[in-house]
Parts: C-alpha cells; structure tokens; sequence
C-alpha cells in the first residue's frame, strides 16, 4: 500500500518535496503547492487542476493498487493560537473579515449552494476516527498540537470545505488541514520538522 500526499499552503515554507520522511516504502509526496494569490478563485483553480493531475495519474498508474490511499494536506498560517491546530470540520460558509486579493468579501455565503443550501452545514474529515490517536502520538514527541473545530470561514476554511467534498466522491481520498503558528512562535526549521513528522504520522494510521 502506499500513501500519496498533495501538500498545499498559503506561502512558500515547506520544502517538503526536498526532505523525504522517513517512511520512503510508502509514502510520495505527489505535488507541493503554494498558493500564491490569497484569493479564493486562484485557490480553487489551484486546487482543481491538481485534482485533475491525480485523476490522471490514477487512471493511469498500472501498478497503483485498490488500497492505495491519497492525502490532501492543506495549510495555514493561525493568528490566533500558539500552537498546531488539525482542522476536524470545514464549513459551508464564506465570511472575509477582509477582502480577497481579487476584491471578493463574502458574508455568510455558501460555499456550494446547490449541494448544501445552509450555511451550518459541515463536513468533517474522514480522518476524524484517527485524529486522537494521531494527537498524542504528535505530542508524546513533544509537539503543542490540538484538534479544533473552528477552521474561520476565511480562505483556510474555504479550500478545506471545497478538498473535503472533492474526498467524499472518491474512495481512499482524505483532506486534512493544519494550521501553523507565526514563525515568530514557532521557527521555521521547526515547523518543517513537524510537517515530515505529521505526514509519517498519518501514513502509519492509514496503513495500520
């Protein structure tokens, strides 16, 4: 089995490609993306082509086998907590405390009306089941990580939302995202360091 991870974040800080963890028999790192434009039709068009690379890649893949799982780990930067956060729910909903870089400012707008007309609405990642036991495995090394349910409805919430729904049409498809801390909290090297440890942490619960 093995597990392929597509890595998106809101600027240019994981060279993730560029450190391989240490689990190389089963984890590919597919794609590493960093969205340029914080704007939410730049990331969703970001978003979007590579969901249509990994279709192509699987449907073309001989050796790709039904037990394969794919990771969407997607990532930003929380202003407000000063620690890691793993983002449980995502939700239907588009309130910008300010705009977009294209001018865009929602309030209380759905996301997909036509799908899920409430804005209430949420969808939680399939990794839900694992995230305690992925937690303390994360912090009995020592990280400051915790589960939350609050994503804001900014842009985080906004790619998490569209990836989460993307997953619930495929099978062995999972979106996860992580907020990080200011690099003035937490170093960079450091954050990196957490990064490659939470991708072997996921790949080892998904291959338990």
């Amino acid at each position: 089995m093995k597990v392929r991870f597509h890595v998106t974040g809101f600027g240019p800080f994981f060279g993730v490609e560029k450190n391989p963890t240490e689990l190389k028999d089963i984890i590919e790192i597919q794609s590493v993306s960093v969205l340029q434009k914080v704007a939410a039709v730049d990331t969703l068009l970001t978003l979007h082509e590579l969901q249509l690379e990994q279709t192509r890649v699987t449907e073309s893949s001989e050796g790709q086998s039904e037990t394969d799982q794919t990771v969407w780990l997607h990532m930003g930067v929380g202003t407000q907590t000063p620690e890691y956060n793993l983002e449980k729910f995502g939700w239907n909903e588009a309130t910008f405390r300010a705009p977009d870089q294209r001018g865009w400012s929602p309030n209380k707008q759905a996301l997909l009306p036509k799908i899920y007309p409430s804005i209430n609405q949420n969808l939680t990642t399939s990794l839900s089941p694992k995230l305690d036991d992925m937690i303390a495995q994360l912090k009995q090394e020592g990280h400051a990580v915790e589960i939350s349910e609050d994503p804001g409805r900014f842009l985080c919430n906004f790619v998490f939302f569209h990836s989460l729904h993307y997953c619930q049409q495929r099978q062995n498809n999972h979106a996860l995202f992580l907020h990080v801390p200011s690099f003035q909290l937490i170093k960079k090297e450091e954050q990196l360091a957490f990064v490659r440890f939470l991708i072997d942490t996921i790949a080892k619960n998904l291959t338990r």
